[in-house]
């Protein structure tokens, strides 16, 4: 096993030495040690992904209708043991960090990293403009951060199949 995961992480410096700044950002672990001890699910046996640093995304949803939406937010992610969320943000009029975590979820539960991705979201900051914000412009806004997050990852990890 730990065989794979020097071998994974040679490719990933090999990558990096050709793509500069990819070695400072991900690395990939083994952060379930003991799979035989502790019952999971068949996704989280093949190893959880976690990177090195905390990295920050902006995401907007502009849309025009009869009503114009928008919605801006400022995602940072950390490494953490498992998914966490917590918001940071100050809301002008009503609290719509539902529509945030869901928005995260939602786009985390059909993705590959479902249940191995260790991190920890942090809703930094919004972005707010009266009668143009509504609960789904976050949610919106935030499907859109944390799929360019999972591209930022999908980018730079080297997967190792177990």
């Amino acid at each position: 096993m730990a065989n794979i995961f020097k071998t994974a992480n040679a490719l990933l410096r090999f990558a990096a030495s050709r793509l500069p700044g990819l070695d400072s950002l991900f690395v990939m672990e083994r952060s379930d040690r003991s799979p035989r001890s502790t019952p999971q699910s068949p996704k989280m046996s093949r190893g959880t992904f976690t990177f090195k640093e905390r990295f920050a995304v902006t995401s907007e949803y502009k849309r025009a209708t009869w009503h114009n939406l928008y919605g801006k937010v400022v995602i940072s992610v950390a490494p953490a043991t498992s998914f966490l969320f917590r918001s940071e943000a100050v809301w002008p009029l009503r609290s719509y960090d539902e529509a945030v975590l869901k928005g995260i979820r939602d786009v985390l539960d059909v993705s590959e990293f479902y249940s191995r991705i260790g991190a920890e979201f942090v809703l930094l900051e919004i972005g707010w403009r009266d009668e143009e914000s509504y609960w789904d412009s976050y949610y919106n806004a935030a499907r859109k951060a944390t799929e360019e997050i999972l591209r930022k990852i999908e980018a730079s990890l080297v997967r190792a199949r177990t």
